[in-house]
Parts: structure tokens; sequence; C-alpha cells
């Protein structure tokens, strides 16, 4: 299928490649994207992008939601053009736009997140798909799907250990118990219960539990602070590390509106490409 969007509209670097998603690969020309039941390839064109999933051909719904290609992106911009940095992050890397990812493997992903950089992270999200995805024959290539929670619940500590999480292949284990226990429903339930829900999943604290949300559920009202987002406030905001992460929360908040995680990301990506503006 090809999608028709301005292509100043979508960053394929930044929004795949970047720091929402971790199970997306470049092939060639084409970016690779492993979900839990899809593969999909995403190909750029002068007007947009072509696109292919597998097993499903053309699920035009699926892509609609994923890449939130209903959202009107000239609209969101508009509302942070009061701030300079913004404007100034928007014009070097314009495109920056969130993706509805599904929530077990933002769950999994972000908690292998917790003390890593960029590429390491994607690095053992990849491996946990190597070693426990099942695999799916595309064009003669065989690839991986997303691994079930199932399968992360079942296997042995040792071969989550294996991906190189570390410390971390506990709470990907305990995790997936709970979830398969819990049956807890992400879409009907309270943002409040969400919220509190997530922080009782090991592995999860505050900020985690905000890229869960934002990148996951489309909390768009929520900015996950970590160490740049602390950077990218006392330097440009002038606002102060002493205070609570929430606090810091409803700042964002107030200052950008309701739209605050989408600004909060092309910050994030702009601090991430220019560390020295944060010295």
């Amino acid at each position: 299928m090809k999608l028709e969007i301005d292509i100043s509209q979508f960053n394929f670097q930044k929004n795949l490649l970047g720091g929402q998603s971790f199970t997306w690969i470049k092939e060639d020309e084409k970016f690779v994207g492993i979900t839990k039941n899809k593969i999909i390839f995403l190909e750029p064109t002068k007007s947009g992008f072509k696109c292919e999933t597998y097993p499903q051909d053309d699920d035009t719904i699926f892509i609609q939601k994923y890449f939130r290609l209903n959202e009107n992106y000239d609209q969101i911009i508009e509302n942070f053009k009061h701030d300079p940095f913004f404007l100034q992050a928007n014009q070097q890397i314009p495109g920056i736009r969130l993706l509805n990812q599904e929530i077990e493997v933002v769950i999994f992903s972000f908690i292998l997140a917790t003390a890593k950089n960029v590429n390491s992270i994607k690095k053992c999200v990849l491996n946990l798909i190597d070693k426990l995805g099942e695999k799916i024959t595309i064009k003669s290539k065989t690839y991986r799907l997303f691994p079930t929670t199932e399968a992360i619940a079942k296997v042995p500590i040792e071969v989550l250990l294996e991906t190189g999480a570390g410390f971390r292949a506990k709470y990907l284990k305990s995790t997936a118990q709970r979830l398969l226990n819990d049956n807890f429903d992400f879409e009907i339930e309270s943002e409040e219960k969400v919220k509190q829900y997530l922080l009782s999943l090991d592995g999860i604290g505050p900020k985690v539990a905000d890229c869960i949300m934002l990148f996951g559920l489309a909390y768009d009202h929520r900015n996950p602070i970590d160490v740049w987002g602390y950077r990218i406030l006392e330097k440009w905001y002038k606002q102060k590390n002493n205070k609570k992460y929430e606090d810091h929360q409803t700042w964002f908040r107030d200052y950008f509106g309701e739209k605050a995680g989408w600004a909060g990301h092309v910050l994030f990506e702009y601090a991430r490409e220019n560390p020295n503006l944060l010295k």
C-alpha cells in the first residue's frame, strides 16, 4: 500500500530508529518494523511512504493507528511555537511524531531501557526478539516477531540473561507473569489506575511508566523525564532539579499544553543530537 503524507512531517530516522521504539532496523533503503503479530516494511517515497505488512497484507487500519496518521501534525506543532528552543529543534530535525506501539512491546522494551543508551537498548531488545520471537518467513527470508508475554514469562531466567538484560532479566520475567495473571486492561482503566499499576510492576519507575503511557497508550500530555530531560529543564528552562518528578511533569504540561509529550520528545532528540548545547 502507498500512503500519502507530507514527507517533511515524517522523520524516518528519528521516528523509527530514535528513542521511542527499539524494534526497527534498516535494510538497504527500507525500514523493517517488528511487532507482536506483524512485520512491517516501510520505504520512503517522494510523496510519503510505501508500506507492506505480513502476514496480513495491507493492514491499513493497523498502520494508521501505529503511525498516528490521523493526527493533525501542523496543529500540534503550532501549539509549541511560543518556545524558542522548540523552534530551533523542529527546524533542525523536523517531522518527529509519536508512534502508538503495542503496550506489551513498549513495557518490555522500556524495562530493558533502564540505565542504558539508545544503541544498547536496541541491541538488547533485538536479542530478546532473536531468542524468543516466533519465526515468520517473508520472501525466503526469516524474521522473528516480538516475543509473546507467555514466552517471556515461561522461559528460564538464564535465557533472558543471554540477551544482555543483566539485572533487568528478573524484571522481564516477573512483569510478564504479572501481566498474565492480572489481566489488567490498559485501554479502559483511568489514567491514575494505569500509572499506579505500571509502578507496581518490577523494573518500572516514574520515567519508564511515562514512556509506556506516552509511546504505548497515547497519553500525550505526559513527558518522560530522564537524564536528558533534567538537563533540558535546568539549562534551557531554568528549572531546579530539586523538584519532585511530578512537579516537573506539571510544569512541562502547563507550559506546553495537552500535547506536551510531543514537544518533550522533539527536545529529547534535539538534545541527543546536540549535547554541547546543554553544557
